[in-house]
């Protein structure tokens, strides 16, 4: 709840001032900020379906091992990289490792 009432115009340019001079938030900065509130929304968005898919994915199959056969690593880095359109950490190359 707290960290909402504050991307309101009025708040920010009665709770924002230079360090140094005090003089208040520039109004085209204010509405800079108001407008990037939601930028990483959609990311979040994705991230999440990525989970999901994986999870379903993991969840469809009949036993453990045919599980560990499907080599989740692989398919969890292949539908990261297809869903969210996020590279694993260090590149595509690379594989987030996961255990079973």
């Amino acid at each position: 709840m707290l960290e909402n009432w504050c991307w309101t115009e009025s708040q920010l340019t009665s709770l924002s001032s230079h360090y140094k001079t005090g003089d208040k938030i520039p109004q085209d900065m204010v509405k800079t900020i108001i407008d990037t509130k939601h930028v990483n929304d959609a990311l979040f968005n994705l991230r999440q379906l990525h989970f999901a898919f994986f999870d379903m994915e993991m969840h469809s199959y009949k036993n453990h091992d045919d599980a560990v056969k499907s080599e989740p690593s692989v398919r969890y880095n292949k539908l990261r990289t297809e869903i969210a359109l996020l590279d694993p950490p260090g590149g595509v190359g690379d594989v987030c490792s996961l255990t079973l």
